[in-house]
């Protein structure tokens, strides 16, 4: 698992030249600056000095620290456990980075693979016509602004489903739908009918674990059906996201590793959950789900 602990310091005085001014400096961890990689699409590229521009804004400090965001991209592109594209991400002048596994080379073929033509005439590799790539910031702020949740209170429920022990992102949990989606209608005493919950709570730091139920909401949990079992969420507030099934990886991404860091909420230790409408298409791609984190305002 990448690290999370970003760091915010005071401008070093000799780097207030570099910086041009004094003031506060964001070192970022492995895992905000893959939550930002995550959001450059196939096709496009960010620069560095885009990059240290975009972890700026996003926490409101005067400037980024290069090296600390260059050693945050060798880690990420080391890790042979995430799949965030890194190579995306090319020098200022479109120049390819030598410091990503396999050097420049390496890092020419993953831009290949996806498309991309590599100018090798001069002493650096260069992405061809990188300017016609390049993922603007203000796309990057426009998404971030979509993805802005809601803040609720939902008072408590309870949800009667298949419950199981997991990991996150696993293909065991579409299997327990697949399981679940035909006994829907075995459920009593609907509260919601047409709507399905997807309930989970981890028990570890890292997040390693959780326990996942897939299930509906119920006025009163009594004749439950063979092999189901209920489970009771306690009254919370709520920030809620919208989001879509492909992009639901990218989503708890964004709310773990870039909102939770800098909204002044923190999570509570509760269960959280996905909410499904009674017009969700699970084979629409563009149907949107709502995921509930439970919050408090930090003090």
């Amino acid at each position: 698992m990448l690290d999370q602990e970003d760091a915010i310091v005071d401008i070093p005085k000799n780097r207030v030249k570099f910086f041009g001014t004094t003031g506060k400096m964001l070192l970022p961890s492995p895992a905000t600056v893959a939550a930002l990689l995550q959001k450059i699409p196939p096709h496009k590229v960010i620069t560095t000095d885009r990059l240290l521009k975009q972890l700026t804004k996003q926490f409101a400090v005067e400037g980024t620290c290069p090296i600390t965001t260059q050693r945050a991209l060798q880690t990420i592109a080391n890790d042979a456990s995430t799949d965030v594209a890194y190579w995306r991400v090319v020098n200022k002048n479109g120049g390819l980075i030598a410091r990503y596994p396999g050097g420049a080379q390496g890092h020419a073929a993953r831009l290949r693979a996806e498309g991309f033509s590599i100018d090798t005439e001069g002493d650096v590799p260069k992405l061809k016509s990188f300017k016609e790539y390049l993922m603007n910031i203000r796309d990057i702020n426009s998404k971030e602004k979509k993805m802005q949740p809601q803040i609720v209170t939902k008072p408590a429920f309870t949800v009667v489903g298949l419950r199981i022990h997991t990991k996150p992102m696993t293909a065991e949990i579409p299997q327990l739908w697949g399981q679940f989606g035909p006994r829907m209608d075995e459920v009593p005493h609907l509260a919601e009918p047409g709507v399905s919950y997807g309930l989970m709570e981890t028990f570890d730091p890292e997040m390693s674990q959780l326990d996942y139920m897939a299930g509906e909401s119920v006025t009163k949990a009594d004749d439950l059906p063979a092999g189901m079992t209920s489970w009771t969420v306690p009254a919370n507030t709520y920030a809620v996201f919208e989001t879509t099934l492909p992009a639901i990886g990218d989503t708890f991404g964004y709310i773990y590793n870039t909102w939770l860091p800098t909204a002044g909420y923190q999570k509570v230790a509760a269960p959280y959950f996905e909410r499904y409408s009674e017009t969700f298409e699970p084979d629409d791609p563009t149907a949107t789900i709502s995921i509930y984190i439970p919050v408090t305002k930090q003090a």
